[in-house]
């Protein structure tokens, strides 16, 4: 009796230690993604906001609602970097059409051979579409610039969560840096009315 009493005491804590023993998982990466290695484009324009026609499905494969800097943030952070609006009787407005993620499953061997190889099993794309409008007063277009830009990247099987969130933002990265080019040269181009 003394004995079975003291086995399920000692079940009873094995719950207890393994737990105890378990290590929390790795805190992700804090990462954040600015603008501000050029000086901000000025604009004669009572102020810069951002429109987003875009929608996150936040269900697969879309996976831009898990990146660390999501691709609609990192345009919001660029429109409020890269542009200053200064007084004026228009408006200028940056209208998202796309900031998508997603993921594309790579074949890999799944046969014996396969237990010995690293392959490449995901490949990340990211696409960006947005415009930048100056509007009068009564919302018609008086100019606009557009830039459309994607960058893609595999990853190994054996990628960890936190190397994985590190992919993730060096392609939002790339592919904001893509667009921050060609939106510089453009407003440049086709807006050097209302640029100060």
């Amino acid at each position: 009796m003394i004995h079975r009493r003291a086995l399920i005491a000692v079940l009873a804590t094995v719950p207890l230690l393994i737990a105890g023993c378990a290590t929390p998982p790795p805190e992700r990466p804090r990462l954040d993604l600015r603008f501000t290695q050029a000086p901000p484009m000025v604009l004669s324009v009572d102020g810069v906001r951002v429109e987003s026609a875009y929608v996150p499905p936040m269900a697969p494969p879309n996976v831009d609602h898990e990146f660390p800097v999501p691709p609609l943030k990192a345009v919001e952070t660029w429109t409020e970097d890269r542009l200053r609006g200064v007084g004026g009787v228009v408006g200028a407005v940056m209208v998202v059409e796309d900031a998508s993620a997603w993921r594309e499953s790579l074949p890999t061997d799944r046969g014996f051979t396969g237990l010995f190889k690293q392959e490449q099993s995901d490949r990340w794309h990211v696409r960006i579409a947005a415009r930048l409008e100056i509007r009068d007063a009564r919302g018609r277009v008086l100019a606009q610039t557009h830039a459309v830009v994607g960058r893609s990247v595999s990853t190994p099987e054996n990628i960890t969560l936190n190397d994985r969130d590190l992919v993730w933002y060096r392609l939002t990265s790339d592919a904001m840096g893509d667009f921050d080019d060609l939106m510089d040269r453009d407003i440049r181009r086709h807006m050097a009315a209302w640029l100060r």
